[in-house]
Protein backbone atom coordinates (compact mmCIF):
# COMPACT_ATOMS: atom_id res chain seq x y z
CA UNK A 1 0.00 0.00 0.00
CA UNK A 2 1.15 3.45 -0.90
CA UNK A 3 1.85 6.00 1.73
CA UNK A 4 0.16 9.60 0.30
CA UNK A 5 1.31 12.48 1.95
CA UNK A 6 -1.00 15.92 1.26
CA UNK A 7 0.40 19.15 2.61
CA UNK A 8 -2.01 21.94 2.97
CA UNK A 9 -1.60 25.28 4.16
CA UNK A 10 -5.33 25.20 4.80
CA UNK A 11 -6.33 27.69 1.76
CA UNK A 12 -9.04 25.31 0.75
CA UNK A 13 -8.50 25.71 -3.03
CA UNK A 14 -5.28 24.27 -2.57
CA UNK A 15 -6.34 21.66 -0.27
CA UNK A 16 -8.61 20.51 -3.42
CA UNK A 17 -6.53 20.18 -5.87
CA UNK A 18 -4.34 18.43 -3.89
CA UNK A 19 -6.98 16.45 -3.23
CA UNK A 20 -7.73 15.89 -6.90
CA UNK A 21 -4.31 14.08 -7.40
CA UNK A 22 -4.56 11.89 -4.74
CA UNK A 23 -8.04 10.47 -5.60
CA UNK A 24 -6.20 10.04 -9.66
CA UNK A 25 -3.18 8.09 -7.48
CA UNK A 26 -5.83 5.99 -5.31
CA UNK A 27 -8.02 4.74 -8.82
CA UNK A 28 -4.39 3.16 -9.53
CA UNK A 29 -4.41 0.84 -6.80
CA UNK A 30 -4.61 0.90 -2.88
CA UNK A 31 -3.45 4.66 -1.56
CA UNK A 32 -3.03 5.42 2.58
CA UNK A 33 -3.81 8.94 2.01
CA UNK A 34 -2.83 12.20 5.26
CA UNK A 35 -3.52 14.70 5.01
CA UNK A 36 -0.94 17.53 7.30
CA UNK A 37 -1.58 20.98 7.82
CA UNK A 38 1.42 23.17 7.64
CA UNK A 39 1.62 27.23 8.60
CA UNK A 40 4.96 28.16 7.46
CA UNK A 41 6.91 30.94 10.35
CA UNK A 42 7.60 34.24 8.15
CA UNK A 43 11.17 34.59 8.58
CA UNK A 44 11.19 30.50 7.00
CA UNK A 45 9.35 31.82 3.14
CA UNK A 46 12.59 34.01 2.90
CA UNK A 47 15.24 31.80 3.92
CA UNK A 48 13.91 28.25 2.83
CA UNK A 49 13.79 29.82 -0.77
CA UNK A 50 17.43 31.33 -0.86
CA UNK A 51 18.56 27.98 0.45
CA UNK A 52 17.04 25.81 -1.86
CA UNK A 53 18.05 27.08 -5.00
CA UNK A 54 22.12 26.45 -4.22
CA UNK A 55 23.55 23.33 -4.89
CA UNK A 56 25.16 23.26 -1.33
CA UNK A 57 21.34 24.59 0.37
CA UNK A 58 19.87 21.20 -1.48
CA UNK A 59 22.44 19.20 0.26
CA UNK A 60 22.42 20.48 3.68
CA UNK A 61 18.83 20.00 3.39
CA UNK A 62 19.29 16.61 2.37
CA UNK A 63 21.36 15.38 5.25
CA UNK A 64 20.88 15.47 8.88
CA UNK A 65 19.73 19.14 8.90
CA UNK A 66 16.93 18.67 6.54
CA UNK A 67 14.91 17.25 9.03
CA UNK A 68 15.65 19.68 11.58
CA UNK A 69 14.62 22.94 9.13
CA UNK A 70 10.97 21.38 9.28
CA UNK A 71 10.44 22.82 12.98
CA UNK A 72 12.46 25.43 12.62
CA UNK A 73 10.39 26.62 9.77
CA UNK A 74 7.26 25.08 9.94
CA UNK A 75 4.26 24.99 12.16
CA UNK A 76 2.04 21.64 12.47
CA UNK A 77 4.07 18.91 10.54
CA UNK A 78 4.31 16.04 12.24
CA UNK A 79 4.18 12.99 10.36
CA UNK A 80 7.16 10.30 11.16
CA UNK A 81 6.74 7.76 8.48
CA UNK A 82 8.17 7.55 5.37
CA UNK A 83 5.91 8.86 2.77
CA UNK A 84 6.10 7.40 -1.04
CA UNK A 85 4.18 10.29 -2.26
CA UNK A 86 3.81 13.80 -1.25
CA UNK A 87 1.49 16.07 -2.47
CA UNK A 88 0.97 19.93 -2.17
CA UNK A 89 -0.16 23.22 -3.38
CA UNK A 90 0.94 26.97 -3.30
CA UNK A 91 3.85 28.58 -2.20
CA UNK A 92 3.95 27.91 1.57
CA UNK A 93 4.06 24.24 1.10
CA UNK A 94 6.45 24.21 -1.70
CA UNK A 95 9.68 23.73 0.54
CA UNK A 96 8.42 21.44 3.06
CA UNK A 97 7.25 19.09 -0.25
CA UNK A 98 11.01 19.55 -1.21
CA UNK A 99 12.62 19.12 2.07
CA UNK A 100 10.70 15.84 2.43
CA UNK A 101 11.24 14.61 -1.25
CA UNK A 102 14.98 15.21 -0.39
CA UNK A 103 15.15 13.24 2.64
CA UNK A 104 12.55 10.29 2.05
CA UNK A 105 13.71 10.15 -1.19
CA UNK A 106 9.67 10.21 -2.21
CA UNK A 107 7.82 11.09 -5.12
CA UNK A 108 6.89 14.68 -5.15
CA UNK A 109 3.75 16.91 -6.88
CA UNK A 110 3.53 20.33 -6.47
CA UNK A 111 0.73 22.32 -7.81
CA UNK A 112 1.22 26.06 -8.27
CA UNK A 113 1.64 28.71 -10.44
CA UNK A 114 5.03 29.68 -12.01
Amino acid sequence: MKKVLILSDSRPGHFNQSLAVAEAIQNNGEVEVKYVEVKVKKFGKYFLRTLLNTSFGQKLCKGAYGLKFISLFYEGYSWGQKPDIIISAGKDTSFLNVILALNYGSKNFFIGHP
